[in-house]
């Protein structure tokens, strides 16, 4: 009974390993009056694919016998679990013609454009200004405003982003990002009758008094005794973007490589105002400072984008570095009852002025990438992004003064205020949260 049962296994392991073939079998069994047939016939059986070595894993089923199925890949234009399409990825899969010759399975699905958009909580950290509204000379009186960043809050905004691969097996293409923040604020206002709170402008005197010795700490009066009011106001704004070409290096299913080089630019700008109202005598006397500064950043940019898959999770970082000419622009004005020159803004530090300097950017990114469909991802990360050398407007501001015009400078000593460009770095980082549409 043992070798019959040998010989049945081995014909039907025999007629399934050669489609169409028909056997018939008979076994007249020894002290049995019993005839069995086994017939087994496989007509036409579909052809079955063929995948690469490295395509084919297996899995366990009943009773310790193992099957073999092709393994999803997830480079470029991954196809997710399931694949693009009945035939998955394999000969036939992702469209009617199946994947381009020599691009395997890993780019296959994806489209040549894809379209991204993002919502960005970051934050600016700008240079502290000096003290610009106090009760007094100081050190010793209370600041309101000043001696603080004075545009250090959270801004939001938005980065949208385009891609295009320039040919089907999406070894290289183009890649163009751009971010807009919304604008920082700085709002500070206060009045005073007089007797509370006593509103002062304070600054440096470099005159000397009737002693020929040099004046020090002091204040312009605005409120003190008299009816007055300040209030300082400022904006900062903030965009920018890049336009890279991107080649990819290495790209398997568990993770790739991108080379990105191409053009950076940058519009970082800021306004600050400083306008005071004294009344006296029945009149009102106005007192204006205005600082503005304009950075506009123009370089070649070059770095990576690498991709660590798993399934339906990604994560990706990004590293580069701008390096190029900062173009710096900054005005300085004041006004005193409709008259030129103000307190931090007089004659000799008035007026519009212009330098070019030599800046480095870099910028980190961090992504986690969740793929749902193969022509969707959701992303949500961290960046940061910083400039070495920028032009803001408190910097512009001169708190040393030579107020009495019976003390003009002296020698080889400059003008004061007098104007000099004081470039500082400035950082800018945050969250961010988008989608990633491939069509």
């Amino acid at each position: 009974m043992s070798r019959l049962r040998l010989a049945v296994v081995g014909l039907v392991i025999a007629a399934w390993a050669s489609p169409g073939l028909a056997i018939d079998l008979r076994s007249d069994l020894v002290g049995r009056d019993v005839i069995r047939r086994v017939s087994y016939e496989w007509e036409q059986a579909p052809p079955v694919p063929v995948a690469s070595p490295e395509e084919i894993i297996v899995d366990p089923v009943g009773d310790g016998i193992v099957e073999s199925r092709l393994a999803p890949t997830l480079g470029h234009g991954s196809c997710g679990p399931g694949g693009c399409g009945p035939a998955s990825c394999g000969p036939g899969g992702c469209g009617p013609t199946g994947c381009p010759p020599g691009c395997g399975c890993t780019l296959c699905c994806a489209g040549p454009f894809w379209l991204g958009f993002e919502f960005l909580n970051w934050w600016h950290h700008s240079s502290v200004a000096p003290a610009l509204v106090t009760d007094g000379p100081l050190p010793t009186n209370n600041v309101f405003s000043g001696r603080e960043r004075l545009f250090n809050d959270a801004r939001v905004g938005m980065r949208l982003s385009l891609g295009w691969w320039a040919e089907p097996c999406n070894q290289w293409g183009l890649l163009g990002r751009w971010y807009l923040l919304e604008d920082s604020e700085y709002d500070f206002r206060q009045n005073s009758d007089g007797q509370a709170p006593i509103l002062s402008r304070p600054f440096f005197n470099l005159s000397v008094d009737a002693m020929d010795q040099i004046i020090g700490d002091d204040a312009l009066d605005i409120a003190n005794g008299n009816v007055g009011s300040v209030r300082v106001h400022g904006v900062s704004s903030l965009q920018g973007g890049d336009l890279l070409c991107r080649y990819v290096v290495q790209d398997t299913a568990r993770a790739s490589i991108d080379v990105l080089c191409g053009y950076n630019v940058a519009l970082i700008d800021e306004d600050l105002s400083i306008r005071s109202v004294s009344t006296v005598n029945a009149a009102d006397l106005v007192l204006i400072d205005q600082f503005s500064t304009q950075n506009r950043f123009h370089a070649a940019t070059f770095g990576f984008l690498c991709q660590a898959h798993f399934d339906t999770l990604s994560l990706e970082m990004l590293g580069k570095v701008a390096m190029g000419n900062m173009a710096q622009t900054a005005r300085v004005a004041g006004s005193f009852d409709g008259a030129p020159n103000g307190l931090l803004a007089q004659q000799n530090n008035s007026g519009t002025f212009s330098q070019d300097v030599f800046a480095v950017a870099p910028e980190v990114g961090l992504n986690l990438i969740y793929r749902p469909t193969p022509c969707l991802d959701i992303n949500f990360g961290y960046s940061f992004l910083y400039w070495s050398s920028v032009a803001q407007a408190t910097e512009l501001i001169d708190p040393l003064l030579r107020v009495s015009p019976n003390n003009p400078p002296v020698g080889n000593d400059l003008p004061q205020p007098g104007f000099e460009f004081h470039n500082s770095d400035l950082v800018v980082h945050g969250l961010n949260l988008g989608l990633r549409f491939s069509y």
